[in-house]
């Protein structure tokens, strides 16, 4: 009762954060061009409680902790001084494209701290079988292996699938030994025996502490990789084409299954990476989901925005607000959905 309680305050407060510099993202290239905020809430309605204010807004702490909310003064009025809609669209444009920048700026950040407290980014052989590839070739325990074929091995699981794909061709290894690098050729087998790898060893993840501008480089990598592989999946999944199994989408509930493997991982390795690692990936979804070109979100803000230039004249109002209100729907019935295949297939 008390892991689940802690647990889920842990995923509460990693993603009310997230989503907290989200909004304030907004709130400051709001302010920045001139125009005033209400209201500054974390959660949605119902309100639990009344924080304080900032700038004239209101800051207030909402019963749902499933996202947020910045409200401007005139957002669909373009009669009312100092509101958003009275404001020019490139004010627009970059008021509401700012929640998405913070955020991605976030996940930089967060991906660099990991980086730099710790991350599993080598493989060192614990235990070689006797007559096995591994064997043959000299590999010993404590062997940290660098390169297969010139490529970096940065993951246990990348060493395998290349090993597999390679059985009976050579494969040149790169080791680091006693702060030697030397090189041996392996051969994988095509058959291993029951149980065995195609290699004949066993091998664990090695944590390396990088520097911050090497942290910082490596962490703007793996958010570019995050970013390339989300764009492909949504590519898939338009296109009915298809996509990695292993990947999906995920609802509340399954960010929250998400997030408790994370801090068990986290108290398994007596490290912080994957809680990062899990806020930085939670960051960068929330940034690239507000921009998709969707009622509701950001990004159907925006496109109504390069809309109404091309058309040299705005929505109606009231059409723009049945708009978003339909695009609100469809959301929520679209995290009903995911919802319920969260319960009935768990990601863990």
């Amino acid at each position: 009762m008390i892991e689940s309680l802690t647990l889920l305050i842990a995923f509460m407060a990693i993603l009310g954060g997230v989503v907290l510099v989200h909004e304030l993202g907004h709130f400051a290239v709001a302010r920045a061009c001139g125009v005033r905020v209400k209201d500054l809430g974390i959660g949605l309605p119902p309100r639990l409680a009344r924080l304080g204010s900032l700038w004239g807004a209101e800051i207030s702490l909402n019963w749902i902790p499933l996202g947020g909310f910045m409200r401007p003064i005139g957002e669909f009025d373009a009669s009312v001084p100092d509101g958003l809609a009275a404001s020019p669209p490139l004010a627009r444009i970059g008021i509401l494209s700012a929640g998405s920048l913070a955020n991605l700026l976030l996940s930089v950040s967060l991906m660099t701290a990991a980086l730099m407290v710790g991350w599993p980014d080598q493989v060192e052989v614990l235990s070689v079988e006797a007559g096995s590839p591994a064997a043959a070739a000299g590999l010993i325990p404590a062997d940290r292996i660098l390169k297969a074929d010139g490529e970096p091995v940065r993951e246990a699981g990348e060493l395998r699938s290349l090993l597999e794909a390679s059985a009976g061709a050579p494969v040149v290894l790169e080791i680091e030994r006693s702060a030697l690098i030397v090189e041996t050729t392996i051969f994988p087998r095509t058959d291993p025996p029951e149980g065995r790898g195609p290699a004949g060893f066993t091998s664990s993840a090695i944590l390396i502490r990088y520097g911050p501008v090497a942290a910082l480089g490596r962490a703007t990598m793996k958010v570019t990789e995050l970013i390339a592989a989300t764009v492909q999946f949504t590519a898939d999944a338009l296109t009915a084409g298809e996509s990695d199994p292993g990947v999906r989408l995920a609802g509340p509930l399954g960010l929250k299954q998400a997030s408790d493997q994370a801090l068990r991982n986290a108290s398994d390795w007596e490290e912080p990476f994957p809680v990062l690692y899990l806020a930085a990936w939670l960051s960068l979804a929330v940034a690239m989901t507000n921009l998709l070109p969707l009622p509701a979100l950001d990004g159907g803000r925006i496109l109504l925005v390069f809309i109404e230039v091309i058309r040299s004249r705005r929505m109606e109002p009231k059409v723009e607000k049945w708009i978003h209100a339909l695009g609100m729907a469809s959301l929520l019935v679209l995290l009903l959905a995911l919802t319920a295949r969260d319960i009935a297939d768990p990601l863990f």
